[in-house]
């Protein structure tokens, strides 16, 4: 039973993966428009101004890091009054808590996916829609489920019909991708102008 759980409370993240396979894949830092010359100014840059600087700057990630999974856990606890009761007055416990942060979570991933996306083309768009799109698709076919009255269904019909899940839900996301955009834009506009992405 508590497998059946968590195999479920996961399985909107074991069916996003596809925004950052493409993303790598069909590797977007590199435009179908830039010749040869272009493409090993890129590689030089990334090498030089990412690579190397990778070990300075992953602690500083570290804490990016922590910071961001302090905002997925503790806002949507907050809010839902770390789970002693619901708006109903209903005791959960801690799936609606849970079920935010995965929900977050799926959520940052994929706005940080497009905040780095140098180059779009239609191929990614429509992996990047796919993928997000199966999360609300999940969401939506247990939300209807509830007919079966089965309990882990009834929650999660709970907690979709709660203010507090679609507010945390906001919050914690421009808590995390907000700073993660600013970071991203002083590196390209102050930093290394250029090297801006290509439109």
């Amino acid at each position: 039973m508590i497998f059946e759980e968590v195999f479920w409370s996961f399985f909107p993240i074991f069916l996003t993966f596809f925004a950052i396979y493409m993303y790598t894949y069909a590797d977007q830092n590199a435009s179908v428009k830039q010749n040869e010359a272009e493409l090993s100014f890129l590689y030089k840059y990334q090498k030089e101004a990412i690579v190397r600087p990778i070990a300075a700057s992953f602690q500083g990630w570290q804490v990016f890091a922590f910071a961001s999974s302090c905002a997925m856990y503790f806002v949507p606890a907050w809010a839902f009054n770390n789970a002693l009761t619901n708006f109903r007055g209903q005791t959960i416990g801690y799936t609606e808590i849970g079920f935010t942060s995965m929900c977050a979570l799926v959520i940052i991933h994929h706005v940080i996916l497009v905040i780095s996306t140098r180059n779009w083309t239609l191929f990614l768009v429509r992996w990047y829609l796919l993928s997000i799109g199966l999360l609300f698709l999940i969401i939506a076919i247990n939300d209807l489920m509830t007919i079966n009255a089965d309990l882990f269904q009834s929650e999660y019909f709970i907690v979709m019909h709660t203010p507090q899940y679609w507010l945390s839900l906001l919050l914690t996301v421009g808590m995390v991708c907000i700073p993660y955009y600013l970071v991203q834009s002083v590196w390209y506009l102050i930093l290394f102008p250029k090297y801006k992405p290509t439109a």
